[in-house]
């Protein structure tokens, strides 16, 4: 029978496995045994990284916070657990601390050990996200420029270019969203790169008032998102609000409320709250507009 040393030793070097489940698992369960790691905070980290790699936000969110309770602040742990802690927290819906962990981190990185420079594009992003998705373009816009600015990772900077064109188009500069367009090397993107280049140039093209050529870029991206339509949920499901709004631009009322009422539905099935609100406001304005038989 295994002793609680053994059981100990075995979870740690779980934590180095190639498996980031079973990471994942030993960083909790050494976590319910109050073991931290050492240096404290250590196995958090891990587990963490981990999470965020399967995208298992909930899980990320907490163990990263529950490392930053127990690690030595100022220290290179510190810093990486506060930059990851931003990103899950971003991805998770967990705005207003997605913010409070890259600030925090932004304002201390000159202090932190050497290396820790190379990690203040990814905050930027994180936070650029954060104002994203709470309706701030133009914060949004300043931290993702940044993040595109600094970025030396060629996919990560790319999808910062697509994210600031999104932010400028937003802001009423869709001009400015071309330009960064125009940077972006699309070489360098994975499949959800793909789709969202495709769907930020849909948008950009609509804040431009050229229809046809926003309903061209959009199902390119549509199709793009057959059968990851799960993995894919949140953009999957902007794209579509931003379809409809393309159709309403292009007078075509019916398509424009079908897929409104799609991405309403979807939404809510998805837990998606906030995309939920924007397609029923958006909904609610067709509606005032005279509905999908008013007049065009």
């Amino acid at each position: 029978m295994n002793t609680e040393s053994e059981d100990r030793a075995q979870l740690i070097a779980d934590l180095k496995s190639d498996d980031d489940i079973r990471i994942i698992e030993a960083a909790k369960r050494l976590l319910a045994i109050g073991d931290y790691g050492t240096p404290a905070g250590i196995v958090c980290l891990a587990g963490g990284k981990a999470a965020l790699r399967k995208w298992k936000t909930a899980d990320a969110v907490v163990l990263l916070y529950r490392g930053l309770k127990v690690v030595t602040p100022r220290t290179a742990l510190w810093g990486d657990l506060l930059v990851n802690r931003a990103t899950a927290c971003a991805h998770h819906g967990h705005y207003p601390d997605a913010i409070e962990a890259g600030e925090v981190f932004l304002q201390a990185v000159d202090s932190l050990p050497p290396g820790a420079e190379r990690w203040v594009p990814f905050v930027h992003h994180a936070v650029g996200l954060a104002y994203h998705r709470m309706r701030d373009p133009q914060q949004a816009a300043y931290h993702y420029r940044m993040a595109a600015e600094k970025h030396w990772v060629p996919r990560e900077r790319a999808d910062a270019l697509c994210d600031l064109a999104y932010a400028e188009a937003l802001c009423g500069h869709p001009d400015k969203g071309d330009e960064a367009l125009a940077r972006v090397d699309q070489g360098v993107f994975n499949a959800l790169g793909v789709f969202g280049y495709h769907a930020t140039c849909a948008v950009v093209l609509y804040f431009q008032r050229r229809y046809d050529e926003a309903l061209s870029e959009a199902r390119k991206a549509e199709e793009l998102a057959q059968g990851k339509e799960d993995e894919w949920a949140i953009p999957l499901t902007e794209l579509h609000i931003w379809l409809s709004k393309i159709y309403w631009g292009l007078g075509d009322r019916y398509h424009a409320g079908a897929w409104g009422l799609h991405a309403a539905v979807h939404a809510e099935m998805k837990r998606l709250f906030a995309l939920a609100d924007e397609a029923n406001n958006w909904l609610q304005e067709i509606m005032e507009q005279g509905g999908v038989r008013g007049d065009a």
